[in-house]
């Protein structure tokens, strides 16, 4: 397999209580990435911001 570049975004999980690297690592990670292949493009966004409760629901309407 082929080596190329790791992109990471913040998840729902990131956060300063959570995080055991340096606060300025954390904080340099985006919420949102778009990366743009050959054709069109890819967004990646790990995150919950939908309330968990109903976020099912509200997924699967949006």
């Amino acid at each position: 397999m082929a080596a190329g570049r790791v992109l990471a975004v913040r998840g729902n999980n990131d956060v300063p209580g959570k995080w055991l690297g340096a606060a300025a690592n954390l904080a340099a990670l985006p919420d949102l990435l778009e990366v743009p292949p050959p054709s069109g493009s890819r967004v990646v966004e790990h995150r919950h911001p939908q309330n968990a409760a109903r976020r099912h629901l509200r997924l699967r309407a949006a």
